[in-house]
């Protein structure tokens, strides 16, 4: 270890973690040993130090896989401004399922790599018809950067807050996925990643696979997102694969092509209100596609067309003020939600 990394003394996670509070410096590198299985309460969550910057803190499980389980509603980690969480190895975030909030919020940066898993935490904020944007697992904010090497995404679910917001993943800032799973995650829009306006998603490795959602069973990516690329990884599609693949289903019935509208199982990606471009099929490791500026390349399946004209497209802010909403009008999703459920 160089002479800023320090493995931070105390008995338990909570000790460890007022320590680190009273303690901390900038450019420190900070290092929680977690020895047993732990349950923390949510004013322990805070990793935003004022007048504090560069603090890295990684955290990892000692011998064998350690779980980290939330005990109240709330975030178990909350990755403040000029601080990394870097979740290392035998490593395991739990929540619960009557939760209102998502698992872990960044506003700074979040790294997973290989043996880490956030896991089982549902979302049921309702919040007024314009806040879109609280994920089951992973709450990315306009200043968040979340960096995924390895590890897990699973069991997540939003179900609140009109739910159009990821089941595992929900993307205002920037989001790199280099390795990893993000599976078995459940949402409205986006059951795996959801990516919100003026957002950017770049895939190059990892799978995304099993997800549920009414619009983009793997990835949804609204109509004012910025970039979304990807050159590896896979993403699933019920369409070829009806064992693994990412699927969309509404009202119990799986999306099929004898509907007048595609909603796509592994992507969609809404050019506009009333257009969307969608993936059905699995795009493999070597399925490269893109979505930039409204310009459209690769592997795309098709395009969806809606009828149903937006009569709310205004931004809007999330309650803490992060400044990130939804760039598709209610009334499209209300239109075409309701025309599919009267079939």
């Amino acid at each position: 270890m160089d002479n800023n990394t320090f493995v931070i003394p105390g008995e338990n996670l909570v000790e460890k973690l007022i320590w680190l509070n009273s303690n901390v410096q900038s450019n420190g590198n900070y290092i929680i040993e977690v020895n047993t299985d732990e349950n923390i309460d949510t004013q322990y969550s805070s990793l935003s130090y004022s007048d504090k910057s560069n603090i890295i803190i990684t955290i990892k499980g000692i011998g064998s896989n350690k779980i980290i389980s939330l005990s109240s509603k709330g975030n178990l980690f909350k990755v403040g401004l000029g601080v990394t969480l870097i979740l290392d190895n035998n490593i395991t975030l739990r929540g619960i399922n009557n939760n209102e909030e998502s698992l872990v919020e960044v506003s700074g940066t979040l790294v997973m790599n290989d043996g880490s898993a956030i896991t089982n935490n549902t979302n049921r904020r309702y919040g007024n018809l314009e806040m879109f944007t609280n994920a089951g697992g992973v709450q990315v904010w306009n200043t968040g950067t979340f960096i995924m090497n390895g590890g897990i995404i699973s069991g997540n679910t939003s179900s609140g807050g009109c739910g159009l917001a990821g089941g595992g993943v929900s993307v205002c800032g920037t989001f790199t996925m280099k390795g990893g799973t993000i599976s078995g995650n459940t949402s409205l829009h986006g059951g795996g990643v959801n990516v919100a306006i003026d957002s950017s998603f770049i895939m190059e490795g990892g799978t995304i696979s099993g997800n549920k959602a009414q619009l983009g069973g793997g990835v949804c990516i609204q109509s004012e997102g910025k970039t979304f690329v990807k050159t590896g990884g896979t993403i699933t599609g019920y369409a070829s694969d009806t064992v693994n693949g990412n699927v969309v289903i509404i009202n119990g019935r799986v999306a099929d092509y004898s509907w007048s509208y595609n909603f796509g199982h592994a992507i969609i990606c809404f050019i506009n209100d009333n257009n969307a471009k969608c993936k059905d099929t699995t795009a493999g490791p070597t399925d490269n596609m893109s979505y930039t500026d409204g310009n459209f390349i690769g592997v795309w399946d098709g395009k969806t067309t809606a009828s149903v004209s937006s009569s709310n497209n205004d931004d809007s802010d999330d309650s803490s003020g992060s400044g990130c909403g939804c760039g598709v009008g209610i009334a499209v999703i209300l239109g075409i939600l309701g025309f599919l459920l009267s079939r």
